[in-house]
């Protein structure tokens, strides 16, 4: 058993221990997206559990955890699953040169969670959006996100971070600064892309670095991102998609192109780090997979 020094953690109230997580997790550089990812789920936390973390079992914990998959979608309950096991180890971290302490999220099994197909961007409505574009007043501005979307398989976060001077014309290269985990990497857009690209820019008189300009003539945010991509689909007649279905379309078009793509390329492209998720991916198109098989009309090979 250590020696407990004389300090009473009880004195210190969960909005001070939050803060001092939160403050750890900016020291390491994590983006605001992150930041605001762990704050939101241990809100939660917190409302549910109340204020005194070092108090809290394993009970109370699976209590809170199946209390919230009730009214919540199983990768939301996830999702605090691991902003709360984030929270304890660090917190286990930061108490254990006092007390040996019994970090209730040891041990406790994470939530199942059932294989959901993540529906991407159909390239027929894509088409009817770019369609669309072709005859409304910002259609430029539109059509130059829509194909950034599409051809480079970003994240919306990524896409909305990108300055001017992070993308080649010329080449199409696209130099991604802060992506996951604030990890960079290099992307692409097609010659369709850097045309409306090119188109756009033109239009710019002013001297802002940011590659997309709201109306407010301030950088784009997320929420003015998709209410770009409703007011095109609803011209365009469809359902409003997310920025997400582009980057689900671009990575499934990715593992059934004709060119046999290596796999290790479109996750670096993906800015994975590793196999699994295009290995989940691959798996969720499986079906488009076995139609493409039998496009090939393997038994005339012989």
């Amino acid at each position: 058993m250590k020696k407990v020094k004389s300090i009473n953690l009880k004195t210190n109230p969960t909005s001070y221990k939050t803060k001092a997580f939160l403050e750890s997790k900016r020291k390491d550089k994590l983006t605001e997206n992150s930041i605001r990812f762990y704050e939101s789920r241990l809100k939660a936390f917190a409302d549910f559990c109340g204020e005194d973390f070092d108090e809290i079992d394993r009970g109370i914990l699976r209590n809170l955890f199946d209390f919230y998959g009730d009214s919540h979608e199983i990768s939301s309950v996830r999702a605090l699953f691991t902003a709360v096991g984030v929270f304890y180890n660090w917190y286990e971290s930061e108490v254990s040169d006092y007390i040996d302490y019994d970090n209730p999220m040891r041990r406790l099994k994470a939530p199942r969670t059932q294989e959901i197909i993540q529906k991407p961007l159909d390239l027929d409505d894509f088409s009817k959006m770019i369609q669309y574009c072709n005859t409304c007043k910002k259609g430029t501005f539109y059509r130059s996100i829509l194909y950034f979307l599409l051809q480079t398989g970003v994240r919306a976060a990524e896409c909305l971070s990108c300055d001017i001077d992070d993308v080649d014309l010329i080449s199409g290269e696209v130099i991604i600064r802060f992506g996951k985990g604030r990890k960079q990497r290099t992307v692409f857009i097609a010659t369709q892309g850097k045309k409306a690209l090119k188109a756009y820019l033109k239009t710019r008189t002013d001297d802002d670095p940011a590659l997309w300009i709201s109306s407010y003539g301030k950088r784009l945010t997320y929420s003015g991102l998709n209410r770009i991509l409703k007011t095109v689909a609803e011209g365009a007649g469809i359902a409003p998609p997310t920025a997400h279905m582009f980057r689900r379309a671009f990575c499934k078009n990715m593992i059934l192109s004709k060119s046999n793509i290596n796999p290790y390329l479109i996750t670096i492209l993906m800015g994975w780090s590793s196999y699994a998720v295009l290995q989940k991916y691959t798996k969720l198109y499986s079906d488009d997979i076995h139609i493409a098989y039998q496009r090939v009309e393997v038994d005339k090979w012989g």
